[in-house]
């Protein structure tokens, strides 16, 4: 008889293999069974210390075949087996049938911990006669349909979730300084252009640096809608070197001039911000300092006129860095 020098697979799992070794090793199993059974042999033994694995290579040896026979006849041989790996049909008198061995291998497959997909081979390995896989043909069948089902399953959640990471990049991105929100209308009137991302508010920028006196009306209307201008938008006068004024209205509850708004406007003179409330700096999801609204000359050369009733309120505020704060005079 043939030396196998190596491990039973019971020794050989005792070492804790890598996954990848045990895939190999039920793989040869496999097809060891395979080859038995198209010759009609049924090994009706089938546990891990009947599967020897080589110490070179870790190849798949099967030994013991004191209780093999044939699929058509069986020699005195019924009832035999091992417990806990034995199929119940083998416990009682019955013909030899090569799913026997395939219950085996089910309680072998639960032994290599392979994971979720082999677990449902087992199952079904050692499922009841009836609806027990019939050959090793249909198992491996059954593998290869269960994993391109997960690979199209693994695609498909991959393919979400890189377009769901893309949507999130997307709107982290900024354009123009502002995260891309759906816009709801954008339109231009004038020298203005206006944009909305609901709620009948707009925020107006200058489509075109080229105005020497700019008035920002308090509402505009579009396509019969009315929007109440409530934000000079980011960098929405910046770099208009011909600007010398800027009036400002609002009729919106709040009034807001984002970053970059006036930076650049080397000729600004005097900026009117007629709003019944001080208009904000920033706002409260873009937050920002004064200096990223102006030019540090701006504080000197430009004249802030605004309603008489936020005088002292304006004085009082980060806006109190310009030197000239004076009430618009009717």
């Amino acid at each position: 008889m043939e030396w196998v020098d190596g491990l039973n697979l019971r020794q050989w799992l005792a070492t804790k293999p890598h996954r990848r070794e045990r895939l190999k090793v039920l793989r040869q199993l496999v097809d060891a069974i395979e080859c038995l059974h198209s010759r009609q042999v049924v090994h009706r033994d089938l546990k891990p210390e009947n599967v020897m694995i080589t110490r070179n290579g870790h190849n798949v040896k099967l030994i013991d075949f004191g209780l093999a026979d044939t699929d058509s006849y069986s020699d005195f041989k019924q009832p035999s087996g091992t417990k806990g790996y034995v199929s119940p049909e083998q416990r009682v008198e019955r013909t030899t049938d090569c799913r026997n061995d395939i219950y085996s291998l089910g309680c072998i497959i639960t032994d290599l911990r392979l994971g979720r997909l082999y677990n449902t081979l087992a199952q079904r390995c050692k499922a009841p006669l009836k609806q027990r896989l019939p050959s090793i043909a249909a198992l491996k069948q059954l593998r290869k349909r269960k994993q391109r089902i997960r690979h199209a399953v693994t695609a498909t959640v991959a393919a979400i979730l890189l377009a769901l990471a893309g949507w999130g990049v997307y709107l982290s991105q900024e354009d123009n300084g502002r995260p891309r929100f759906e816009q709801v209308a954008q339109f231009q009137v004038a020298n203005i252009k206006y944009t909305s991302w609901g709620g009948l508010a707009a925020s107006a920028q200058l489509a075109y640096a080229k105005e020497k006196n700019v008035v920002v009306p308090a509402s505009v209307t579009h396509d019969g809608l009315t929007y109440l201008v409530s934000e000079l938008g980011f960098n929405s006068f910046r770099h208009d070197t011909l600007l010398r004024k800027a009036v400002v209205m609002c009729e919106a509850d709040t009034m807001n001039i984002l970053a970059g708004a006036f930076k650049g406007c080397n000729n600004l003179k005097e900026l009117y911000l007629i709003s019944s409330k001080s208009v904000g700096i920033g706002s409260d999801i873009w937050k920002c300092p004064i200096d990223s609204l102006f030019d540090a000359h701006h504080y000197n050369d430009v004249t802030l006129y605004v309603p008489a009733a936020q005088l002292q309120l304006y004085r009082r505020s980060a806006w109190s860095k310009f030197k000239h704060i004076k009430p618009v005079v009717k």
